[in-house]
């Protein structure tokens, strides 16, 4: 289906020139177009950051090219104790004029994106580890790896960062 949508915004790559024939864009061309720009800077050789809700796992097969190829990998992985939270949230910005996500794709997402946390965290040179449930408080760094040292930064943590990822880390 992906693959349609691109066809249709006549999207083509010649000589390493990515090529955009039409102007009626979606997500899905968007998504390609960022992709194409990531691999040409993974092969340049040159320092870059992105965005994503990290629910495929070709997210992660990047983190691992991206230490193979001697970049220094970083995460920064945000999340809520509860997909409920992100549906209102997307729903509130729907009604600011943002876009829509289904809510099965957000409750779908939520949980892929979980389910590769320790894969990616594992993946990196540094990650940090948030929760943003609690709407209005400032966001903190509950967890962080630094090479292989790990390190909590509160008590107390969130159920889903034990149970998708320290749980399966760390050796009791």
């Amino acid at each position: 289906m992906r693959y349609e949508y691109i066809k249709s915004a006549k999207v083509t790559i010649k000589n390493n020139i990515l090529y955009v024939l039409s102007t009626e864009l979606n997500s899905y061309v968007a998504a390609f177009i960022a992709e194409f720009f990531r691999y040409q800077l993974l092969n340049l050789e040159k320092s870059f950051s992105f965005e994503t809700v990290m629910s495929h796992s070709s997210k992660v097969n990047f983190l691992h090219e991206a230490k193979e190829k001697g970049f220094k990998t970083y995460l920064y992985f945000i999340c809520t104790s509860d997909p409920e939270i992100n549906k209102s949230r997307v729903k509130l910005r729907v009604s600011k004029g943002g876009h829509d996500v289904a809510e099965d794709k957000i409750e779908k997402r939520y949980y892929a994106s979980l389910d590769l946390l320790k894969d990616a965290f594992l993946a990196v040179d540094r990650a940090y580890i948030c929760d943003s449930s609690i709407e209005g408080e400032e966001q903190s760094i509950l967890f962080e790896k630094n090479g292989e040292e790990v390190k909590f930064h509160k008590e107390i943590v969130p159920q889903w960062i034990l149970d998708y990822l320290i749980n399966h880390i760390i050796k009791i």
